[in-house]
Parts: C-alpha cells; sequence; structure tokens
C-alpha cells in the first residue's frame, strides 16, 4: 500500500477533538470527516456561498480560544485562532491530502479608518503534523497589543477571510476563483490549551498585481523599441533611394 493509500484509508479523529479540545469520541477516514462535521458539529459549521462574509470575534482577550468550519466548493475547511500569551495564532486546515491542500490559499484581513493588516498564506492539510504548523513561522501570528488597536468597544475584532483555489497545473498568477469563505458568528473557548508560538512576521499582500503590471510595461517597452528602429530604417531607405534616383 502506497504512502497516499495509507492516508486516505488511516483513521483520524475528529478535528473539533484535536485541534480545538472538544470531547468527540468519533474517529474515521479522511473523506468521512466532512459528513461527520455536518452531523455532529452542525451548530458550528456553515454551509457558505461565493458571497463576502464578516467575521466577528466576541469578546477577544489575550486568553481565547476561536472556531469555525465552513463548507466551500463542498470542501471541509476548518478555521481557528488562538490568543495565547499575548498572540493572536490564526491558521486554516483542509481534509484532503497535502499536495491538494496546497491548491488552496486564504488571506486574513483586519482594518480600522487609517490602516489594515491583511496576509496571504497556503491552507495547510490535515494530515500534516499539527505541531509543525502551529509554530514559529508556521501560521499567521499578531502580538495583542497589535490586535487591541483593532477592537471595536465591545472588545469584538472584525475581520475577513478569503479562500480561494489555484490551478493545480498552472503558475500562481492563475487563481481560478475567488471565493470569502467564513461565518459572522464564532465559537470560543476560553484558556484554550493551543501550544505556544511566538510572533512572527507574514507578508501582507499577494504579488500578482505588480507582476502583471510589470510584464504589460515590458511589452509596450519591447513594441515601441522595435517602432522606434523600423521608422529610422524605413527613413533611411527612403533617404537612399531618393538620393539614388536624382
Amino acid at each position: 500500500m502506497s504512502s497516499t493509500e495509507m492516508d486516505l484509508a488511516g483513521l483520524r479523529d475528529c478535528p473539533f477533538r484535536t485541534l480545538s479540545g472538544v470531547n468527540c469520541p468519533w474517529t474515521g477516514i479522511l473523506s468521512d470527516i466532512g459528513g461527520h462535521v455536518r452531523s455532529a458539529h452542525s451548530s458550528e459549521t456553515s454551509g457558505t456561498t461565493p458571497v463576502k462574509f464578516k467575521v466577528t470575534l466576541p469578546n477577544i482577550s489575550a486568553r481565547e480560544h476561536y472556531r469555525k468550519a465552513v463548507f466551500i466548493w463542498n470542501k471541509l475547511f476548518y478555521l481557528i485562532w488562538v490568543c495565547k500569551n499575548a498572540t493572536l495564532y490564526f491558521t486554516v486546515f483542509h481534509f484532503e491530502l497535502p499536495h491538494e491542500s496546497a491548491g488552496f490559499k486564504y488571506t486574513f484581513r483586519i482594518s480600522s479608518c487609517k490602516r489594515e493588516v491583511a496576509v496571504t498564506d497556503t491552507c495547510h492539510s490535515y494530515l500534516q503534523d499539527q505541531g509543525e504548523v502551529l509554530q514559529p513561522g508556521g501560521c499567521l501570528t499578531l502580538h495583542y497589543s497589535t490586535v487591541r488597536t483593532y477592537l471595536d468597544q465591545n472588545k469584538r475584532l472584525s475581520c475577513l477571510i478569503y479562500i480561494r483555489g489555484i490551478h493545480p497545473t498552472a503558475s500562481r498568477l492563475q487563481d481560478i476563483t475567488e471565493y470569502v469563505a467564513v461565518a459572522s458568528e464564532i465559537s470560543h473557548i476560553p484558556g484554550s490549551s493551543a501550544s505556544h508560538l511566538l510572533p512572527s512576521a507574514s507578508s501582507n499582500h499577494s504579488p500578482h498585481s505588480s507582476r502583471t503590471l510589470s510584464c504589460v510595461i515590458s511589452f509596450l517597452s519591447f513594441h515601441l523599441f522595435c517602432g522606434f528602429f523600423l521608422r529610422l530604417f524605413f527613413s533611411f531607405l527612403i533617404s537612399y533611394i531618393a538620393t539614388y534616383c536624382t
């Protein structure tokens, strides 16, 4: 049996248990996790459509845990926020093989009237070692002092999560479709026992637009350059013919 077949056939615990500490005894193969989550955790699961959703984390403090399961294209994604030791950690797990999960990206965005934080990263496979994902450099981290500047008067944090697929045979510039996926209500557990992580920096924008602009500028420059020398050549040719004929 290949490693891929073993990954697909192996028994997995419920993600609400492994990622959020919920007392759920269910185990099953990877392809059955979605059905279990729909039926057993429906109150904490959203079946989404390609529409923009606003995310509100209620009563956010320096020690909180938030989670939400969402379905996009009938695929399960598990979003998790952990506030611990004055740091907010966020990532998205996808329930397929690692190379398939790598075909999905998410963007986390929070904003105020004067500034904004936006981070884009690749979704993680549920088959990956969660201890390796939830460590410095493995997921998005923001210091609580930064997060606090984006809270409203009721200590709520509003943010947007964009989840989009990338064509498996194309470059990262060829995004298929962008969906905004999360929900307006997030469940949370005070005092989560999630692993301690250190703050790390992440890029806050995608290079798609700048690369596209660079390609356009290069294209136009090349054609202008060719046009200049063609005009110079024909001008010289006409001058030569006129001189020769006279």
